[in-house]
């Protein structure tokens, strides 16, 4: 008689966090999403058109190790998030200059999935 196999455990994804950000007449897509406990990681990409423009991680393996807590983690993940809508409406100050000239302000619809 054989063993059934047992399903993967869940790995605690926490549901993240969707943006449009239109700046200078072009939308920006944000989106920010966590990796799971098996890989301790925060991540944020930016798109536009398709193609991501910029990425940014941070782990939270200081408090995996301590002791899983997912409010902490939905806390990293908001801040992150609310950042990185901030600076794509303040106009791209990331490592390379913007490829067009800053205009007004900026309009955001947001996304949250449930």
């Amino acid at each position: 008689m054989t063993r059934p196999r047992r399903l993967p455990r869940f790995d605690g994804v926490i549901t993240g966090h969707n943006t449009d950000v239109e700046y200078a007449g072009r939308v920006y897509h944000i989106q920010t999403e966590d990796k799971g406990r098996r890989n301790p990681l925060i991540e944020t990409l930016i798109y536009s058109k398709g193609e991501i423009l910029d990425t940014r991680r941070s782990s939270y393996s200081d408090i995996a190790e301590e002791g899983y807590s997912e409010t902490e983690i939905i806390r990293r993940m908001d801040e992150q998030h609310r950042r990185s809508v901030r600076d794509v409406g303040n106009g791209w100050p990331w490592s390379c200059p913007p490829p067009w000239k800053p205009a007004g302000r900026s309009r955001r619809r947001e996304h949250w999935y449930a």
